[in-house]
């Protein structure tokens, strides 16, 4: 094992306890690699490629196409990109959770780590912090930046930021929903397949979930974390809100903080 992953002493006590040396080896898996700049560039690719696309790329094919950016442009080409930024990232936040905790049971990993004095909740903790934060500058803080700057060299001007990092706000609450699920159910199961299939056909259901239910249970659409991606593109072009936008931001909160007590409650009683 490189010394990089290598468990070195460190005096903590009580559910703290292994969780510095815990962090250093979860961080090493994305800043002590290239997984880090693959990652960047994949979603590179995919979040800001359509928008480089219909900035930079059509101007050149066809230069009778209109270059200006006016406000309202700027608002639908920003509302166009958090719509492709909340779909891409969704899935990738999914994909990248689904083995963190399936795997280290599945190959041992997990079994070796808590054979030091490591605690359990210091494990999940762990895999919550250093992927989360990965997660968050890599696929959402480095994305809304390029956009961002994309806008501001091709309309020569300077473009309120406050709405971008409020939706930065709101998009990151949501993509913690689903890596918190992801954690929590790879302490449920066994197999990557249940931990990446759930959280998908949650998100589809909670897409139609409106259609079916919403006449008749109206308050159960109001707190959906689904809510958080119409609220996301609200706040990023500045539109009003409606007086309900609270109610997704606490409920999706208090799922979050739900599914990590059963991730560490789960994962405490698990036999190796």
């Amino acid at each position: 094992m490189s010394s990089s992953s290598t468990l070195q002493p460190v005096v903590e006590h009580g559910w703290r306890n292994g969780l510095a040396n815990l962090l250093r080896k979860e961080n090493s898996l994305w800043w002590g690699t290239r997984k880090w700049l693959v990652q960047s560039l994949i979603w590179l690719f995919f979040s800001n490629g359509i928008l480089a696309f219909l900035l930079w790329i059509i101007p050149l094919i066809d230069p009778s196409a209109n270059n200006d950016l006016s406000a309202s442009n700027i608002h639908e080409l920003v509302k166009v990109f958090l719509q492709l930024e909340l779909f891409f990232t969704t899935f990738g936040v999914i994909v990248l959770a689904q083995g963190l905790i399936v795997n280290d049971k599945k190959f041992g990993t997990a079994a070796w780590v808590l054979s030091n004095p490591v605690s359990r909740s210091s494990f999940i903790t762990s895999k919550l912090i250093s992927h989360g934060w990965a997660i968050f500058l890599i696929l959402v803080l480095m994305q809304n930046l390029v956009m961002y700057v994309q806008l501001v060299l091709k309309s020569h001007s300077f473009y309120n930021p406050v709405p971008i990092v409020l939706a930065i706000g709101v998009m990151s609450l949501y993509l913690l929903f689903y890596l918190t699920l992801a954690l929590m159910l790879g302490t449920l199961f066994d197999s990557t397949g249940s931990v990446i299939g759930i959280p998908i056909a949650l998100l589809i259901g909670m897409s139609i979930l409106p259609q079916i239910l919403g006449n008749l249970l109206p308050w159960l659409v109001l707190i959906l974390p689904s809510r958080l991606t119409d609220l996301t593109m609200a706040v990023g072009v500045g539109q009003s809100l409606p007086s309900s936008w609270h109610y997704p931001l606490v409920s999706t909160g208090i799922l979050i903080v739900l599914f990590i007590t059963l991730a560490i409650g789960r994962f405490s009683r698990e036999e190796f």
